[in-house]
């Protein structure tokens, strides 16, 4: 009767232990297609918005071409005030115009002075660098021409030698 019931208690324990991987793999299945749906509905928000956004901008379009032409004939007309703002208050103040013209013309003018002057200095200044530099080619070419003759001289002064040591021999 032990051994019977012995065996009864293994098979029920077999039983439990088959029942409960059953319900794991039912619940892991369950989790992971749960898991594989929340991912598919959140995918297919997201393309929703994004379908939503590329809608309203496609329906704006139209709106934001029309500001944009506003916005330009806008600051085209608040230029145009502007100048004619400036116009007017040159030909309220005729002097003050004709001063700050004179003020600008002598401005100008000394800039220019300043720029010519700065361009002499520069060109002195190469023209000393050139000198300097072609007075350094000339003394190297004199160096050169000196140390030619010397070179000449040794070797004629060689050849005497040579011909005498042949004469002695």
């Amino acid at each position: 009767m032990r051994e019977e019931h012995a065996r009864q208690l293994a098979a029920a324990a077999e039983a439990q232990r088959a029942a409960l991987e059953q319900l794991r793999e039912e619940l892991l299945g369950a989790a992971g297609a749960e898991a594989a749906a929340r991912e598919a509905t959140e995918r297919e928000k997201r393309v929703e918005a994004l379908a939503g956004k590329a809608m309203r901008r496609i329906q704006n379009a139209g709106l934001i071409r029309g500001w944009g032409a506003w916005q330009g004939r806008w600051e085209e007309a608040a230029r145009q005030k502007r100048m004619l703002a400036g116009a007017a208050a040159r030909l309220a103040r005729p002097q003050l115009a004709a001063c700050v013209a004179h003020w600008r013309a002598e401005w100008e003018a000394e800039g220019k002075a300043a720029t010519a002057q700065e361009r002499q200095v520069e060109r002195s200044a190469h023209a000393a660098q050139l000198a300097q530099v072609q007075a350094e080619v000339h003394q190297s070419q004199e160096a050169s021409a000196a140390l030619r003759l010397a070179n000449l001289a040794a070797e004629d002064e060689r050849a005497a030698q040579r011909a005498k040591l042949a004469a002695a021999r």
